[in-house]
């Protein structure tokens, strides 16, 4: 682990694996200490997804490498459980506003994952409002000027269905 501004903190660290039926489940979570610019977390193993700050113990912005990020792509952030899940969106939100992953990639993702049937449980609506909220906004205010409007529709109608749960 890498810190610019060194200081000491506490994070989990969530080891993933994709199962036969392509959903992404914890194999383990390491909680490590952080007190240094760079610090050896000893127990970690190769994963299919690493996301760092799992649990959300810790104020801190993480960044995925690059296989993680293309399999939580794939898998629309689904790794069962809600403050996990809400760190993988928060960090993408963070890939989208500062253009490195673009608008409508995680507009669909966010589509993709309401229609899987929203949030995992034990999430509020308020978090499925959340999530369609920044999928119309991430088509509307940062996609391409030529596509905006005609994204920003399209994803409100796709996503607006789905989010109807047993839950509501």
């Amino acid at each position: 682990m890498i810190q610019d501004v060194p200081r000491r903190h506490r994070i989990g660290i969530g080891l993933y694996d994709l199962n036969g039926d392509g959903r992404l489940e914890r194999r383990s979570l390491v909680h490590a200490e952080l007190d240094a610019e760079r610090t050896v977390v000893p127990g970690l193993t190769a994963a299919d997804a690493v996301v760092l700050n799992d649990q959300d113990l810790s104020y801190t912005r993480a960044r995925f490498d690059a296989r993680s990020r293309r399999v939580l792509t794939a898998a629309a952030c689904q790794v069962g459980d809600p403050l996990s899940e809400a760190v993988c969106w928060n960090e993408f939100w963070l890939l989208v506003t500062s253009g490195e992953v673009p608008a409508a990639q995680f507009a669909d993702m966010a589509c993709r994952r309401l229609q899987a049937g929203g949030l995992p449980g034990g999430l509020p609506e308020a978090g499925v409002e959340t999530l369609l909220s920044r999928a119309v906004e991430a088509s509307d205010a940062w996609a391409p000027p030529r596509h905006a409007g005609w994204r920003a529709g399209r994803t409100s109608t796709r996503c607006r269905g789905s989010t109807r749960s047993p839950a509501r």
